[in-house]
């Protein structure tokens, strides 16, 4: 194991933990964070100007010698949420597909005279300024002592693998970013499912929005179906969908009275505090990792589960590890698949580890109620699993969430009663704004897709007609598959195959490959590379 490789994994490792990058809020004289900055720079992040106990938006703005005009307008709540977060917390971590909202630069000015929504200020009227900026030696600590690893040699692998399926970019007036991936492990079209993920509402006092697929992958992708979900509620009401699609709205939220992993017992609240997640990076007997909770269930009417969940890019890094093995009988292990049944490949999956299984404790019995498809890497999402009312009959109700090693990422657990009032959804359809006639393709459910070839350029997409005078929550209802083009060399490893095909045997390998990165954290310590591998990525 030579220096160059070593540092070649360990900079690739960086880019993984991104994920679980520290934040922080920085305070200081203008000249700080403002004075001296390019307006190239400044225009990486939002502005915000306080006046008084007031803050607004400024957008539209205009730099001119030392003056700064715009126009001000309301900041939306996602957005104050994580400006409040960053007051209240020394560090925090968000989701990736959260991380434009800390885009945020601050400028406290003294009162003003404003003219309508229009303000003028010069550059010398800064107070005070802040920003929200990455704590990079809390986040090398995080990541020394992070439950997971890499061990790939090239970055254009792991890119190439992180989050296999379609991309969703949305634009919020001034940038487009990426927000979530669209039926992710429907890697053929035995596989291929309805998906349903929550979006930011970017501009609530639109009732259009638009968003870009992207093909970022080695793929060839197939939209059957892509509607937009408006789900009009009042204000401070939760929506979340089901394991099923349905979307309710949830109450009376019941932290667990007991949590605990395969290593013992964990804090009740641990995930009530969503900036903390768990990793399933213990395991048992059978090579799995199991997360166990209590909760009091009785009083409940219709109680729903509660999970925040996502899957972290290491286990799209196994899952390419482990399709290498089969060097250039790859392609025609692919085919075969797409010639099994839909149920023998789920439990293939279930027998890997890959999707979640959800289970019940029922006469001293573990009882699987739901098997969590893939979400993706993008950022956690909410998912409720029902209970069945056969197992309420106890005031304690028993719960389990089985995964392979460090497949999934869980940070947010409750109990919770869904609301039986009935709630608005509206359904919107999709307009491909560059080629109309292809709009049918996304229309519904039938044998007409879209195709999206590797590196061809992002199809734009325009829904309209959102009302606008009432609190919504936006989903992306989609459904399709992908195949991969990716392409390897050599002969099959038939007998490292043969020995992960067995119950459990992809975890054991994830935690074998977990093991190897142990070993180079070790190297790179004694090294003294932490700082150089953080600047270098910075």
């Amino acid at each position: 194991m030579n220096k160059m490789r070593i540092i070649s994994w360990l900079l690739l490792s960086i880019i993984l933990f991104n994920s679980c990058t520290y934040y922080r809020l920085r305070q200081g004289s203008p000249k700080d964070y403002y004075v001296g900055l390019e307006e190239p720079e400044m225009k990486k992040n939002r502005i915000f100007v306080h006046i008084g106990e007031a803050y607004f938006e400024l957008r539209n703005w205009k730099k001119v010698d030392d003056k700064i005009t715009g126009i001000i307008s309301s900041v939306q709540p996602e957005i104050d949420l994580y400006y409040q977060r960053a007051l209240a917390k020394k560090n925090f971590r968000i989701s990736k597909g959260d991380r434009f909202k800390l885009l945020q630069l601050h400028l406290f000015l003294p009162e003003l005279a404003i003219s309508g929504s229009e303000i003028s200020f010069d550059v010398n009227q800064i107070q005070k300024a802040q920003i929200i900026d990455i704590n990079y030696g809390l986040t090398a600590l995080s990541w020394f002592f992070s439950s997971a690893a890499i061990t790939t040699a090239t970055i254009g692998i792991f890119v190439a693998v992180a989050c296999s399926c379609p991309h969703i970019y949305l634009n919020d007036g001034q940038q487009w970013y990426f927000s979530n991936s669209m039926f992710t492990g429907a890697m053929n079209p035995t596989l291929e499912r309805f998906d349903y993920k929550k979006i930011n509402d970017v501009n609530p006092l639109s009732s259009e929005l638009n968003i870009e697929i992207r093909n970022e992958e080695k793929e060839i992708q197939y939209t059957n179906l892509l509607k937009l979900v408006a789900v009009y509620h009042e204000k401070g009401e939760e929506i979340i969908t089901t394991s099923t699609g349905d979307f309710i709205k949830i109450l009376n939220s019941r932290q667990p009275k007991s949590l605990s992993n395969d290593n013992g017992i964990m804090t009740n609240d641990f995930l009530m505090d969503e900036s903390n997640s768990y990793s399933f990076n213990s395991t048992d007997n059978s090579g799995f990792s199991n997360l166990k909770a209590s909760f009091e269930s009785n009083n409940l009417k219709n109680p729903h589960l509660v999970l925040g969940l996502k899957n972290p890019k290491w286990g799209g890094f196994v899952y390419h590890e482990f399709t290498k093995l089969f060097g250039d009988y790859f392609q025609t292990w692919v085919q075969s698949n797409s010639k099994k049944t839909k149920s023998h490949l789920e439990k293939n999956m279930e027998k890997a580890g890959i999707t979640l299984k959800v289970e019940v404790l029922d006469k001293g019995k573990w009882k699987t109620i739901d098997q969590i498809k893939l979400v993706g890497e993008a950022k956690f999402e909410k998912i409720a699993i029902k209970i069945p009312e056969n197992y309420l009959k106890n005031k304690e109700l028993m719960v389990r969430l089985k995964s392979g090693f460090q497949f999934w990422e869980v940070n947010y657990l409750a109990l919770a009663e869904k609301d039986s009032q009935k709630i608005e959804v509206v359904e919107y359809d999709a307009q491909i704004v560059s080629e109309a006639t292809k709009s049918k393709a996304l229309a519904i459910d039938d044998n007409n897709y879209l195709v999206h070839k590797e590196g061809e350029a992002p199809i734009k997409v325009n829904f309209s007609g959102m009302q606008t005078n009432s609190e919504r929550t936006l989903y992306l209802k989609s459904k399709g598959y992908y195949k991969t083009v990716q392409n390897f060399e050599g002969k099959p490893q038939w007998n490292q195959l043969l020995s992960i095909n067995k119950q459990g045997g992809l975890s054991h390998f994830s935690k074998a490959k977990f093991e190897d990165w142990n070993e180079m954290a070790s190297i790179v310590s004694e090294l003294g590379l932490t700082k150089k591998l953080l600047q270098t990525n910075k």
